[in-house]
C-alpha cells in the first residue's frame, strides 16, 4: 500500500473532504504567525477525532532565529518552538518539522558559521529536553545560487581557463589586475587571491562590486562577470577548503600561500558575452 499526505490548515480540513487514500496529514497552523497565541480546545477536539489519518506538524519558523547568539531573540525563539511541541503533543503528531530560517543573500563573512554554531547549540538543547516527539529539521540550500543557471559554454570557459582580469574601483579611480582564478561550478562563485598590503585587496575592502573579464582566443568568446566579492580571513571556515581548491587548479604557491595572501570568494550577479561576431548577450542576476 502506497502512503499517501498532504499538507493543509485546520480550515482546509473543515471546508473539503479529503480521500480515504490520504494516510498522513501535515499540519501547517503552527508556522503561522499567532497562531500558537490563538488556537483552542475545540482545534484539538476536532483533530483527534479525525482517527483515520496520522500527523506530523509544521513548527513555528515565521520571524524566528535559533541560529542568533543574541539572547532576547533566542529566548522567544525557544518558547515558540516549545509552544509548537507541545501543540504537536496534543493531538499526537508522529513528528514536527521545523523549516531553516539561514538567509543566504546576508553577505557578511561571519554569518554563515555563526548561524550554524549557534543553530546546533540550540537544536542541541531542545532535542536534550524534548525526546516524547521525533523532531525534524529541515535546512534549505542556498536557493540564489541553485536557481542560477550559467550556459555551458561559459561553464567551459572558466572551467579551462586559469587567468582573468579583475576591474577594482575605489574614490573614483579604477584598477585592473591580471589574476589566477578558480571556477566553483557547486557554488557559482570564483576564487582568487592577493598579497593583503595590495591596492587590489584594499579597494574589495572599501567596495565590493568588482568586475572579471575571461577571454579565450581559440573559441573566440569572452565573458565579462560583474558582481560582488568579499575577502575571506584566517579562521573562516572555508578557507582552507577554498585555498587547497585553487592551488589545485593553480599550481602557483607563491600567489596562494603564506601569512600575507588572503583569499577573495566573487559572486556573479551578472553575465555580458561576446564573440568575434560582435554578438553580445546578457544574462543578468538570475535570482532577481
Amino acid at each position: 500500500m502506497i502512503n499517501l499526505g498532504v499538507g493543509c490548515s485546520l480550515e482546509d480540513f473543515k471546508d473539503k473532504k479529503f480521500p480515504k487514500d490520504f494516510s498522513l496529514i501535515n499540519i501547517e497552523n503552527p508556522l503561522y504567525p499567532g497562531y500558537l497565541e490563538k488556537y483552542n480546545d475545540k482545534d484539538l477536539l476536532f483533530i483527534k477525532k479525525l482517527k483515520e489519518f496520522r500527523y506530523i506538524v509544521d513548527g513555528a519558523y515565521i520571524d524566528l532565529n535559533p541560529g542568533t547568539n543574541e539572547p532576547k531573540i533566542r529566548k522567544i525563539t525557544k518558547e515558540k518552538v516549545i509552544e509548537s511541541i507541545e501543540f504537536a503533543k496534543k493531538i499526537e503528531a508522529e513528528e514536527i518539522i521545523f523549516l531553516s530560517t539561514f538567509i543566504p543573500f546576508i553577505n557578511v563573512e561571519f554569518y554563515e558559521q555563526g548561524w550554524l554554531d549557534e543553530s546546533k547549540k540550540f537544536w542541541d538543547e531542545i532535542l536534550e529536553e524534548e525526546k516524547k516527539i521525533r523532531i525534524s529539521l529541515c535546512f534549505y540550500q542556498n536557493l540564489k545560487e541553485e536557481n542560477m543557471h550559467i550556459p555551458e559554454e561559459i561553464k567551459n570557459l572558466l572551467e579551462n581557463k586559469n587567468l582573468c582580469t579583475m576591474a577594482t574601483t575605489w574614490e573614483d579611480k579604477p584598477y585592473l589586475s591580471l589574476m589566477n582564478f578558480t571556477y566553483l561550478e557547486s557554488e557559482n562563485k570564483i576564487i582568487l587571491s592577493s598579497r593583503k598590503n595590495s591596492r587590489k585587496y584594499y579597494n574589495i575592502q572599501k567596495n565590493k562590486n568588482i568586475s572579471l573579464l575571461v577571454f579565450s582566443s581559440s573559441d573566440k568568446l569572452s565573458a565579462t562577470l560583474l558582481g560582488t566579492a568579499e575577502t575571506i580571513e584566517s579562521g573562516n571556515a572555508k578557507e582552507e577548503q577554498y585555498r587547497k581548491t585553487h592551488l589545485k587548479k593553480n599550481n602557483m604557491p607563491q600567489f596562494i600561500l603564506g601569512d600575507n595572501i588572503g583569499l577573495i570568494v566573487f559572486s556573479i550577479k551578472e553575465i555580458i558575452i561576446s564573440n568575434s561576431q560582435d554578438q553580445v548577450r546578457y544574462i543578468s542576476d538570475f535570482s532577481e
